[in-house]
């Protein structure tokens, strides 16, 4: 799955975005990984809040119909909500600008 579709990069993040088959009607899904190299269960569920809350409070209108699955780096782990925030919304811009 996670060979298919566009990945857009920065030196925090990645979003990896996937087309959904014409059947499918919801509005578009995400998802967020955090993963171990990030460090212990205490730091990848803090960056994992971060990332849900700016997708929530920003980029939820956004979003077309389809995947976004959002991956953190191990850079992520010592990173401010304000760095992540512009993060994803340069990766989120990248994604729309490149749909268009």
């Amino acid at each position: 799955m996670f060979n298919t579709g566009r990945r857009h990069h920065h030196r925090l993040l990645s979003l990896i975005q996937l087309n959904k088959p014409s059947s499918y009607t919801e509005a578009g899904k995400v998802a967020f990984f955090t993963p171990k190299k990030i460090g212990k269960a205490h730091d990848r569920n803090r960056v994992r809040r971060q990332m849900k809350e700016v997708y929530r409070k920003d980029l939820q209108s956004r979003q077309t119909t389809q995947l976004w699955i959002w991956l953190a780096k191990p850079s992520c782990s010592h990173s401010t909500y304000e760095n992540i925030h512009s993060a994803m919304e340069l990766l989120a811009l990248k994604a729309i600008d490149q749909n268009r």
